[in-house]
Parts: structure tokens; sequence; C-alpha cells
């Protein structure tokens, strides 16, 4: 989390034939936690679509946390992590299909998690997100 960075600065002020040290403070505004998680929100915006689960799961990963609150990255990673199974799972000749189900399920399902937390800090998503369709639906 960002916190504001503070400055001192110091000034010799005489006080009755001594100096003395005055502080004053500078405060420098980190960008707002609503805007981290947009800027989070937009970046995983991408068209599953035109791309491959594995690929999908690599540009996931490349999104940096920035000043955005343990809440939302834990549940964001959440996410990420649940497009990573679902990618190896793509890979995988030994998953039953209830089994694949589940890693397709849990991308919408961490994403809306996601989605709640994000909400809670006044964050939006973009308005025209790219919700991702398992294949067959």
């Amino acid at each position: 989390m960002r916190r504001p960075l503070l400055l001192g600065l110091f000034a010799a002020v005489p006080l009755s034939g001594g100096v003395a040290a005055q502080e004053t403070e500078i405060i420098v505004e980190a960008p707002t936690l609503q805007h981290e998680i947009e800027r989070i929100l937009a970046a995983d915006n991408l068209d599953p679509t035109n791309l491959t689960a594995r690929q999908v799961a690599d540009a996931l990963e490349q999104i940096r946390r920035g000043g955005a609150p343990d809440d939302f990255w834990k549940s964001y990673r959440k996410h990420v992590a649940a497009w990573r199974r679902y990618a190896d799972a793509e890979a995988s000749p030994r998953l039953t299909y209830a089994e694949f189900r589940a890693t397709e399920r849990a991308i919408n399902a961490t994403f809306d998690e996601a989605e709640r937390v994000a909400l809670r800090y006044g964050a939006r998503p973009p308005p025209e997100r790219n919700r991702w369709r398992p294949p067959d639906e």
C-alpha cells in the first residue's frame, strides 16, 4: 500500500537565546486505491477469444500490483492463478471432464470475487468488459 511521503524541512528559528528546529510537513499524494484497482482491471481486460489460455495467463502475470490494497490484490491473484490452472488443464490429458470444467468455472468465480472487493473501494471494471466464456458456451 502506498503511503504519503513525508518530507521534513527544518528551519532554524531563534528562541530566547537558542536555536530550535521546526518541522514542516509536506505531503505528496499517492494514487488512490480506486485508481490502482481500476488500472489493474483495465490491464486485465484482454480479449480471450484471440488468445490462448496460456497467453492470457502469461499476460495477467505481468500486471503489477502498484498501490492496490492487500485484499483486492489477494483476490485478484487468485483469479490469475485460476487462469494458470486452466491453461495447465488444457495441456493435461489426465484431467476428467468434471475437473476441467471446474477450472473453467474458477476463472469467472475468482474474477467475481475480485470485482466485489473492487466495488468496496468504488472501483469499477472497464465499461466494455471482455467477459470470458468457456469455448463450448
